[in-house]
């Protein structure tokens, strides 16, 4: 089987490509083959999801948080209005 991107189309092309039955015992045995070659590549991977509501007053001006969340930017450029 060769995988490969198709010339020119962004698809990908696969010959000889026919995958197994949805539930069939053929493709859990191909799930169980990735997940195993996964762990051996990275046997930590991180999977995490997070939802986080910050909340402040109107007259809190500047704050911005960091892009994962957890801690604010420097306060440096952070103000309240009186």
């Amino acid at each position: 089987m060769r995988v490969g991107s198709a010339a020119g189309s962004g698809s990908v092309a696969c010959s000889g490509c026919h995958p197994p039955p949805v539930g069939s015992a053929e493709r859990r045995k191909t799930y169980e083959d990735a997940q195993a070659r996964l762990m051996d590549l990275a046997p930590f991977l991180a999977v995490m999801s997070q939802v986080r509501v910050e909340g402040m007053a109107a007259r809190v001006k500047g704050l911005r948080m960091s892009a994962d969340g957890l801690n604010a930017l420097p306060l440096s450029d952070v103000w309240i209005d009186a």
